[in-house]
């Protein structure tokens, strides 16, 4: 009897032991990918309608955050793999000890610092900024760092001569409307939308500031990598693809991407127009939004670039 129930009991563990297997086995195949709900992620938009994961035989679950900094502390509490997200704030993170690897480019510029419009004819430069508030995305973002440089090159203190606060791209655009802020600076199509709802004015884009800077990275988990390299490369795959498909179909990109971020295709068209969509990256600029947060005391060391930026995987994916 005993002998029985100790059959029964082994034949249950192979039984379970099988199943654990198949159940992480499927897993495997799930990929977390966490994004923001930007122009700057049209990769991914396109990625997603036109079914490149399911063609790849990937199953992907999506994220969605309303800046880097909070995409930063999902990637290190394990609950994302793979980030759509600004440079600054994956620098940032990999500086606290965030095991992660920037694998590819997703785009360069695609911000702009927009005044009101009744505002516009006494701003004309960011030393008349002075005394104003400025909406920015999030302390820690990408846009965050490149007002502060800005700033800084006028001779004036963030933190002293101008009013920064946090808003989100498209409240930011309504408080512009409603006048409770004098400027903003934000990533497409928050700029776009602004001057086509007759709000604001164009004062300068970020790449006016950093020609060609990095904006946003293709970033994945080191355990990721390392534990499903296969994947990884697929994922890097259909960035690439979703990328090149994006520049030689801006009209139909720019459907798909009003439609996923509910605006009018007529601002996306331009909006688009202001981001430069490429999975190859602007290193030195990296290096000189690292050298400024190290400055303002984001950071405290630099990061070691050859261990952050990893591009073997995209020299194999993309020749």
């Amino acid at each position: 009897m005993k002998k029985w129930i100790a059959g029964i009991i082994a034949a249950a563990a192979v039984i379970i032991g099988v199943g654990i297997y198949a159940y992480q086995a499927q897993q495997s195949n799930v990929v977390r990918i966490g994004y923001q709900p930007s122009d700057h992620h049209a990769a991914l938009f396109v990625a997603l309608a036109k079914h490149m994961f399911q063609k790849e035989g990937i199953k992907v679950e999506t994220y969605e955050f309303k800046a880097g900094p909070p995409e930063t502390q999902a990637l290190a509490a394990g609950k994302i793999d793979v980030a759509y997200i600004g440079c600054v704030p994956a620098i940032t993170a990999y500086c606290k000890g965030v095991p992660i690897k920037i694998v590819a480019g997703v785009n360069q510029g695609g911000s702009a610092i927009v005044v009101r419009k009744d505002e516009a004819n006494k701003i004309k430069s960011i030393k008349d900024l002075k005394g104003k508030k400025i909406a920015e995305l999030m302390k820690g973002s990408i846009q965050d760092c490149i007002i502060r440089m800005a700033l800084r090159k006028y001779g004036l203190n963030p933190n002293k001569d101008v009013d920064l606060i946090e808003m989100s791209t498209f409240n930011a655009v309504q408080a512009l409307g409603a006048k409770q802020i004098d400027a903003f600076i934000e990533p497409e199509p928050g700029p776009s939308l602004a001057v086509y709802k007759g709000y604001g004015v164009r004062l300068m884009d970020t790449q006016d500031i950093l020609p060609n800077h990095q904006c946003c990275v293709l970033v994945m988990t080191k355990s990721f990598i390392r534990d499903h390299p296969d994947l990884a490369k697929k994922i890097l795959k259909i960035h690439i693809e979703a990328t090149k498909w994006i520049n030689e179909h801006p009209k139909e990109a720019a459907e798909i991407t009003a439609k996923k971020l509910h605006e009018p295709v007529k601002v996306e068209e331009i909006a688009m127009k202001h981001v430069i969509f490429s999975y190859n990256l602007n290193i030195p600029s990296m290096k000189i939004f690292a050298n400024f947060l190290l400055k303002i005391g984001y950071i405290h060391h630099l990061p070691n670039w050859s261990d952050f930026v990893d591009l073997k995987l995209l020299k194999e994916v993309a020749g």
